[in-house]
């Protein structure tokens, strides 16, 4: 097995898993949206209508009388707050998958980016070429050793502290580069 295929397997597999429950959620939930917003709207329905017939809502108003055309008006609204829940509801999914997919990308991003430092730490020698390196290290390891040790770190301390955007824009040269553009460091191997 080639260095990382392991890796790729691992993350592959977890995204399109990951995929497939967003995926899953979000069908349900908005298959569900027509159900759930009818319930809401018949809860407040209910409500009114218990407010109606104990006086509640007559002792509410400044001029009880009128407490029937007010009623009046509260059923008539249903209608329009039906479909106002509707379209909250749509509106609030819409940003949770949204939030949800930005997540299971950056995850996968990273794990890609895992993968290539293990098939192709070389691509990040120019990352990690100024790090220090005590003298007993380079005794005690090979220089494959040392690189393998610093890009394990780098990919700690840089890649998993920065944003999706740095990952794939503001860094041109990282190897993950060429999924938005070219990347010039980037050499399989």
């Amino acid at each position: 097995m080639k260095p990382g295929e392991e890796e790729l397997n691992r993350v592959f597999w977890t995204t399109f898993n990951q995929l497939g429950t967003l995926s899953t959620f979000y069908s349900v939930m908005k298959n569900g949206l027509p159900h759930g917003a009818k319930k809401q709207v018949r809860e407040m329905a209910d409500f009114a209508d218990d407010l109606y017939r104990d006086g509640t809502l007559a002792s509410w108003l400044y001029e009880p009388q009128k407490v029937d055309d007010l009623y009046r008006a509260i059923v008539k609204q249903t209608d329009s707050v039906h479909e106002e829940i509707k379209e909250n509801a749509q509106r609030s999914l819409d940003a949770v998958a949204i939030i949800l997919a930005h997540s299971i990308l950056d995850v996968s991003v990273h794990g890609y980016l895992e993968v290539l430092s293990l098939a192709s730490p070389e691509s990040f020698v120019p990352f990690i070429e100024k790090k220090q390196v005590s003298i007993s290290q380079v005794k005690s390891n090979t220089y494959e050793q040392v690189r393998d040790e610093k890009v394990k770190e780098y990919m700690e301390k840089q890649i998993d502290r920065n944003s999706l955007v740095f990952k794939l824009l503001e860094s041109p040269d990282l190897p993950c580069a060429g999924l938005c553009h070219e990347s010039r460091s980037f050499r399989p191997g």
